[in-house]
């Protein structure tokens, strides 16, 4: 009776401690970057800007931190020739609204057949799309008053058990 019993905590303990642990975010991207309010910490933090843009009372520093491919490997075919169109005219308006540096520059949305051939099923597709990085920030004197991220997550996230 007593090997039972232990038998019996023993798994009990183990599903217990085995749960799948999940991230979380402790503190997040938007907590972090409201956090920056003067224009001396942007600089200390991201440094000296990739442009800057004086309108008026306002000015932008944009830091532009390259292009990333984001690929989906999972893309089905209406995706593939659907709604692939739609996300590339948003991520050129994004890109575009900015109206300096990489509105010139090129962008968009890719689809490629990683299939053999023409009678590639869906699941040998996948739908890679090019994605500006970047955070701008606009200040009126030396404050921050709104800022704009693309692509980067500065987050901080922890393992935690559900």
């Amino acid at each position: 009776m007593n090997k039972v019993l232990f038998y019996a905590f023993a798994i009990l303990l183990c599903i217990t401690s085995c749960s799948p642990a999940k991230l979380v975010a402790t503190t997040t991207h938007k907590q972090i970057m409201d956090s920056y309010t003067t224009k001396e910490q942007v600089i200390k933090k991201f440094g000296i800007p990739t442009s800057k843009r004086i309108d008026g009372d306002y000015e932008e520093y944009y830091y532009l931190f390259g292009v990333k491919t984001i690929t989906d490997k999972n893309a089905s075919l209406s995706a593939l020739f659907g709604s692939s169109k739609s996300k590339s005219a948003n991520t050129a308006t994004n890109v575009a609204s900015y109206g300096g540096m990489a509105a010139g520059s090129s962008s968009g949305s890719s689809v490629t057949n990683s299939g053999g051939g023409a009678n590639a099923n869906a699941s040998a597709r996948s739908i890679s799309q090019e994605v500006k990085t970047y955070v701008k920030f606009t200040f009126q004197g030396d404050k921050v008053v709104t800022w704009e991220s693309n692509g980067v997550d500065y987050g901080i996230y922890e393992m935690k058990k559900k």
